[in-house]
């Protein structure tokens, strides 16, 4: 499995299976939570949050059925 976008991924075989993600928001996202750390006062509570972000699975011909029992 590779990530997207595909040119190395459609150009061998089989093409390989990808995962579209939203590398623009996951910038943004970065920069916002490096931001908030360097304002963080001190004596603040550090908060541990989980960014989820919207990602697509491109599935290609490297996806298999499973193998049968």
């Amino acid at each position: 499995m590779g990530s997207h976008p595909p040119p190395p991924a459609t150009t061998v075989w089989p093409e390989l299976t990808t995962i579209r993600q939203p590398i623009a928001a996951m910038g943004e996202s970065s920069i916002e939570l490096l931001l908030r750390s360097i304002r963080r006062k001190e004596n603040e509570t550090r908060m541990v949050v989980d960014h989820v972000v919207a990602h697509q699975l491109i599935k290609r011909d490297s996806v298999a059925a499973p193998p049968k029992a």
